[in-house]
């Protein structure tokens, strides 16, 4: 992906709007000051950045974070300053939205077998959205610290040979231990209010029972996390005949019930194709969080823990499976997203006996994907440690797709990706294409939140679903 950035040829738009909140607020008094500060803030450091020489790819994330923070609170600006002037705000910081989108889908390189993006205001929305997303989380999650660099590198390289000597590295399935049957897990009944209503559900737990493994660096600081050992998911079940099931697991920072029913609705998948539903809970994520926020400590702390996050998600949802076939379950297959949609691949290489995956808008690569979004300080202190995207990818090598040749049959494997991803690049998406031996495959005009928004995808879904559908 090329990092560098063309908005600072227009920082001035982003400039100009925070410095129309600010001579309105200021206008206003206090109170519309204070009101004016949180778009203005950001929209002034997406300038800043913007007009800095070198790498400036935080200019679009801050620059559409700023725009719709711009948007969102300039509705209830004509309370402040009028109405003239809050339809001036609004105008404005949509303006700089979809500017900063555009300017970061110019930036989107050319991948082979990957069509080319389209150009005008709605792809520049959907990818506007996507920027806003990462600045969202670039403000939340907790990076690491120069102080901690060298021990997350330490960590690195003593996987590395860990790894290399017990021949993980070579063949990666060996890594993977054959996890315990789950037999009898504590469920209550639980509901939650979805756009169609209050949803009654179940709600499942269990002891996990993970542990990496003796003398894994990291061991005993992913242990020490008590939240995550506490393994819970959230189901659906049809009375009567045992019916298909669909395991649905979520993306980054998703993990609750509200979220990951949103993700997968059951007005479709439980009611319309009559799936049973399981909704598993991934480490770290949902009331398994160890930071104020769902998924700290993946993709953004020591490398380590989000190899063992990842490699007890599995474990986790192996386990529930044994659940599941001991309900004489007639078929069960997957549909993961983003972070799902990249355990998803690894359990289809992992698991035998799904029927049907799909992996939607998938991360193939987490060394890639660790290190692209990394901030420059941060991605400079590991430098200076000694941490390299290569010495990540040596030892991510265990979770890695790429890895493991795929159990399901080739006419049920389906994939889909956006051409504007700003999440996960195109070209992680491609990649396991080719590994999969290029299944069913649906490219969208799109960015890595829009997917439900094309036909296309949702023809994907029914076509590969449709089968194993009651």
């Amino acid at each position: 992906m090329n990092q560098g950035v063309v908005f600072s040829k227009t920082s001035w738009l982003p400039l100009a709007t925070g410095v129309s909140w600010i001579f309105c607020g200021e206008a206003a008094g206090f109170v519309g000051l204070v009101y004016a500060l949180p778009a203005a803030v950001v929209l002034f450091a997406a300038s800043f950045i913007g007009l800095a020489p070198g790498e400036n790819r935080r200019a679009t994330t801050l620059g559409a974070l700023g725009g719709a923070a711009g948007v969102v609170l300039g509705l209830l600006s004509p309370l402040f300053y009028g109405l003239g002037s809050g339809l001036v705000l609004v105008g404005l910081s949509a303006w700089t939205f979809i500017e900063s989108g555009a300017a970061a889908a110019q930036t989107l390189e050319s991948v082979e077998d990957v069509p080319a993006p389209e150009t005008g205001i709605k792809f520049s929305t959907q990818v506007a959205i996507d920027e806003a997303l990462l600045g969202a989380i670039s403000l939340m999650v907790p990076l690491p610290k120069k102080s901690e660099a060298a021990e997350i590198a330490r960590e690195v390289a003593e996987a590395a040979t860990l790894f290399e000597a017990r021949g993980w590295l070579e063949k990666p399935e060996e890594y993977h231990r054959t996890p315990l049957s789950l037999e009898v897990p504590e469920i209550r009944e639980a509901s939650v209010m979805t756009s169609g209503g209050r949803l009654t559900f179940e709600s499942l737990q269990f002891e996990s029972e993970y542990e990496p493994w003796d003398n894994e660096p990291g061991r005993d600081r992913w242990l020490s996390y008590a939240p995550n050992q506490i393994a819970r998911a959230s189901v659906l079940r049809h009375p009567g005949e045992p019916r298909p099931w669909l395991v649905g697991i979520h993306g980054y920072q998703m993990g609750k019930p509200l979220e990951d029913f949103g993700a997968f609705d059951p007005s479709y998948f439980h009611k319309k194709l009559g799936f049973n539903m399981l909704l598993p809970t991934l480490p770290l994520h949902g009331p398994r969080k160890i930071g104020r926020f769902s998924g700290d400590g993946y993709l953004t702390g020591p490398v380590l823990d989000s190899i063992h996050a990842e490699t007890q998600g599995l474990w986790d949802i192996r386990r529930l499976l044994t659940w599941v076939r001991a309900q004489e379950a007639p078929s069960i297959g997957v549909y993961g997203l983003s972070l799902g949609g990249f355990t998803a691949s690894l359990l289809a290489g992992l698991e035998g006996g799904l029927d049907f995956v799909v992996a939607g808008i998938p991360m193939t690569s987490f060394s890639q994907t660790y290190w692209r979004h990394m901030p420059d300080h941060s991605r400079c202190n590991l430098l200076e440690a000694g941490l390299t995207e290569e010495k990540i990818e040596e030892v991510s090598r265990v979770i890695s797709p790429m890895s493991f040749t795929p159990k399901v049959p080739l006419e049920r494997r389906a994939i889909f990706g956006g051409i504007g991803d700003r999440l996960v690049a195109p070209v992680q998406v491609r990649d396991l294409a080719r590994h999969w031996d290029e299944p069913a495959m649906r490219w969208y005009q799109g960015a890595h939140v829009t997917f439900m928004a094309d036909a296309g995808v949702k023809e994907l879904i029914a076509d590969t679903l449709a089968s194993e559908s009651v």
